[in-house]
């Protein structure tokens, strides 16, 4: 009766491992990509698709930060500041998309490796930070 026992909670310890393993990690959340292809220092808008893969609704707003790979760090190249009076909502299971204006903020970006990073909150006031990665070619 022990063994069986044992092996009834070694099979429900087995199981509970398991299907933890399919959860997304908290960065997995929301996952944004550039959808804009060929980028080089002469674009003048990026264009961000953003997917929210969760069942929770989140707001955002316009601000994002941008960082350049300098050697093995990211530098801050800035923030795109901008919640208008408008707060967009991210659907459970939904895409939007988000364009970015670079030659209004930085007029051009130098070749290399980018990131933008982004946040977004939930009505509980948790928030969930998203990244998007690309490259400017010469």
């Amino acid at each position: 009766m022990k063994k069986a026992l044992v092996i009834i909670l070694a099979v429900l310890c087995a199981l509970a491992v398991l299907s933890s393993c399919g959860e997304s990690e908290e960065s997995e959340k929301i996952t944004m990509t550039v959808t804009t292809e060929n980028i080089t220092a002469a674009t003048e808008t990026l264009e961000i698709s953003i997917k929210n893969n969760t069942g929770t609704e989140y707001g955002y707003g316009l601000t994002l930060s941008l960082y350049r790979l300098d050697g093995e760090e990211w530098t801050s190249v800035g923030a795109i500041s901008g919640w208008s009076e408008i707060a967009y909502e991210l659907k459970s299971k939904s895409t939007n998309t988000q364009t970015i204006s670079v030659t209004n903020k930085y007029g051009s970006l130098e070749a290399g490796e980018y990131k933008i990073v982004k946040s977004f909150s939930d009505s509980d006031g948790g928030t969930v930070e998203a990244e998007a990665f690309f490259t400017v070619g010469e």
